[in-house]
Formats: C-alpha cells, sequence, structure tokens
C-alpha cells in the first residue's frame, strides 16, 4: 500500500501480566476483531494528537517549517500548521483497518511515508507521527483491560 502505515498485533504489547495474560489468552474464543477495531480507535487518536503536538511517538519534537516554506503557508495558507494544511489532507486520511487479526493505522496518501520518513534529497525532515509511546501503550493496556472486563463478564 502506498503511504504509511504501522502494524500492531496484540502480542507485540508489553506490560500484559498476571490476570490480564490470562485474560487476552481466553480471548481466543471472544470477538478479537472487536478489541481490534477499538485498539485502532483509540490508536487513531493517539496518533492525530500528535500532529496538534508536534512530537514523534518517543517525545521529540518535529523539525520547524523551513523559513522559504513557512513564508510560503504564512502566504497561502494561513492559520496551517506542520502536517496540517488548510484542507482535507494526511491528518484527516489517519485511519485502522483490522484484517486477518491484525491491525493497521496509517494513511494511504501516497506523500505519508514522505513525512514519516523523511526525504534528505528534498530537505523534508522526518516529523514520525506514527507509532506507539509509553503514555500510548498504558492506554492501550487500558483499552484491553476494559475490554476484557466488558466481554468476559468481569473476569478480571
Amino acid at each position: 500500500m502506498p503511504g504509511s502505515a504501522f502494524e500492531l498485533d496484540l502480542s507485540e504489547l508489553d506490560g500484559l501480566t498476571g490476570d490480564l495474560a490470562v485474560a487476552m489468552n481466553r480471548l481466543k474464543t471472544m470477538d478479537q476483531a472487536q478489541l481490534l477495531h477499538e485498539l485502532g480507535v483509540e490508536l487513531e487518536g493517539q496518533t492525530k494528537e500528535r500532529f496538534d503536538e508536534k512530537v514523534g511517538p518517543d517525545g521529540s519534537a518535529w523539525k520547524s517549517w523551513s523559513p522559504r516554506y513557512a513564508e510560503r503557508q504564512r502566504k497561502y495558507n494561513p492559520g496551517a500548521s506542520i502536517l496540517r494544511g488548510g484542507g482535507p489532507g494526511l491528518y484527516e486520511s489517519i485511519s485502522s483497518r483490522v484484517s486477518g487479526g491484525r491491525l493497521s493505522i496509517g494513511s494511504r496518501l501516497v506523500y505519508a511515508g514522505v513525512h514519516q520518513e523523511g526525504w534528505p534529497a528534498k530537505n523534508i525532515p522526518a516529523r514520525p507521527y506514527l507509532g506507539i509511546s509509553r503514555e500510548n501503550q498504558e492506554d492501550l493496556v487500558t483499552v484491553m483491560t476494559e475490554f476484557v472486563r466488558r466481554t468476559s463478564g468481569g473476569m478480571l
């Protein structure tokens, strides 16, 4: 798929210990697709928050626009901010998809990967927006815990 995406496999999350790990193992008989969908909604929100905060998943600030590009934006697109132009664009294109027991989140826009990874030949720095921070991970564990509680009759 063109663009940029991040995939999440439930087994990749750290911090699943004790009762939660046991409950997650029982999900084989529950609706994993629904859980992945709920995690996708959470990840979409977390990703979009980065656009407002202008930081990557690791907490590092995105590089500012070059002075030339900043002037162009002030002239032709007042009020725009980094990775958020005046119309539909990267921010609006962030979506999640559940398929085959996996969750993907990202954008199908051709230039999505350029902003995630950067493009040194064109002097475009990386401004990573996909990924999971420690705080994001804690929020995802909370979503999973609540899902298991709701679907398992209060097993936890």
